[in-house]
């Protein structure tokens, strides 16, 4: 029979537990800066007031976080290149064992797939239009606000 030494085992278990430990604590620590620290900078730094008072690199970051600025449209144009390559490039293992897949995979598949990302962006164009379509009106409806306020003040 093996003889064990129950010390060792011990004291593994107990460094295990400290690391493990410490990386809880680390985790808690790191939330709380996160927390902290994004309020911190979107009240100083990305408020609504300092908003067209950013030039350059600034402007860009302050639209970034603004969501002014979305990566969501690169990135399915990178995704639809990758799947339309992989459809052709898998539908090619077809091409001995069925003739007939093979062109339907080939063509019908980048064609849905086509199809599939053209409505993923239309979908984003038309968040995108809303969006800017909804600024338009309320930047109407603060100039007639400030309209009415000029009327009254003259009238008194």
């Amino acid at each position: 029979m093996p003889q064990y030494d129950l010390d060792s085992g011990i004291s593994t278990i107990t460094n295990t537990a400290k690391s493990f430990s410490t990386s809880e604590v680390w985790i808690i620590i790191s939330i709380l800066l996160a927390v902290i620290g994004g309020i911190f900078l979107y009240t100083t730094y990305f408020s609504k007031e300092k908003e067209g008072k950013y030039t350059g690199i600034k402007k860009y970051l302050y639209d970034f976080v603004n969501f002014k600025i979305t990566i969501i449209e690169p990135i399915f144009r990178i995704l639809y290149l990758i799947v339309a390559i992989s459809i052709t490039l898998s539908s090619f293992s077809y091409i001995t064992s069925n003739f007939f897949y093979f062109i339907g995979r080939l063509v019908f598949g980048n064609i849905i797939a086509r199809i599939s990302f053209e409505i993923l962006l239309l979908i984003l164009k038309l968040f995108k239009d809303v969006s800017e379509i909804n600024n338009k009106l309320q930047k109407k409806k603060e100039k007639k606000e400030d309209k009415k306020d000029l009327i009254i003040n003259e009238e008194k």
